[in-house]
């Protein structure tokens, strides 16, 4: 044989069969019966010559295992050294690192840093239904009803394996009204957001849930006045946020996202004529979002 240390050889040959076929499983057979025969364990190379028989009975090597079945008798053919290369190089890429964020079964994903664009459509309740204004200082600054409104967002943050943890800052411009008065309201919103995938695996299309924090403010035009002049008003508060989604891996740098998230704010301060803190207004409200992440 090639190699002449015929019990490493036998070992070899049974770890192969111990595997899933991968097109080896016909030589490795043919060759166990051909070591033990060769070592001198003429029972065992009958025993594994039967079984390639019994398993492969059309195969390329069967001629010459009837031969050797039948007088034990080497038909001149040694072990090819190409099923060890096969198995080591086998051994060498299942032992390989894998890149990361490497998705199974559907488009290979990635991980690393991002950058993102999104289109959002918000709501704004709470306290904001056009009814309510808070006193103090000299001025009174007015709470209006407001409008769902579309909006943008920017993204920048990290893509894990398992989900993503990101910076974003998002605005939108709505109508709004205070009895009956034209009160034109932007949000903005900066807010640390992290999102984990519901599913280990990923297969292009992910379930996920998301949960983050932020900080807002919001700038009624016209909306501080303390009886001789007006002013805009900005509330200014925090939010928890909370939802769900998908996510689409259309390319391994290329996601989508659609996001349904719900905001419970709180507005404690706001400035205006006069800068005071507020007993609190709440501002909850429900944003969808469709992002676009690029992974780099």
């Amino acid at each position: 044989m090639v190699v002449k240390d015929y019990g490493r050889a036998i070992r070899l040959y049974i770890e192969v069969l111990k595997r899933p076929d991968t097109g080896l499983h016909g030589e490795a057979q043919e060759y166990l019966g051909l070591a033990y025969e060769r070592e001198g364990k003429l029972s065992q190379a009958r025993a594994e010559y039967k079984a390639y028989l019994i398993l492969y009975p059309e195969g390329k090597g069967a001629e010459r295992v009837r031969h050797r079945l039948a007088g034990l008798k080497t038909a001149g053919v040694e072990p090819e050294k190409k099923l060890e290369e096969e198995v080591e190089k086998e051994r060498v890429e299942k032992e390989k690192p894998k890149e990361k964020g490497a998705e199974k079964g559907g488009v290979e994903g990635k991980e690393g840093f991002f950058l993102g664009v999104g289109v959002t459509r918000v709501a704004i309740g709470g306290d904001f239904n056009g009814t309510k204004s808070v006193s103090g200082g000299g001025s009174t600054e007015v709470v209006p009803g407001v409008f769902e409104a579309i909006g943008f967002k920017l993204m920048a943050g990290y893509q894990f394996n398992r989900g993503s943890i990101e910076l974003n800052y998002s605005q939108s411009d709505h109508d709004a009204d205070w009895l009956g008065m034209d009160r034109p309201t932007r949000l903005r919103s900066y807010s640390l957001d992290g999102k984990i995938f519901v599913f280990k695996e990923y297969h292009g299309l992910q379930p996920l849930l998301a949960l983050g924090g932020g900080y807002n403010t919001l700038t009624v035009e016209r909306g501080s006045t303390d009886g001789f002049r007006t002013e805009d008003a900005t509330f200014k508060g925090m939010d928890l946020r909370f939802g769900g989604g998908f996510e689409i891996l259309l390319h391994r740098r290329v996601a989508v996202d659609l996001l349904a998230i719900y905001r419970v704010g709180f507005y404690n301060s706001v400035d205006g004529i006069a800068s005071k803190s507020i007993g609190g207004i709440d501002g909850n409200g429900l944003t969808l979002s469709l992002d676009t992440r690029f992974i780099f």
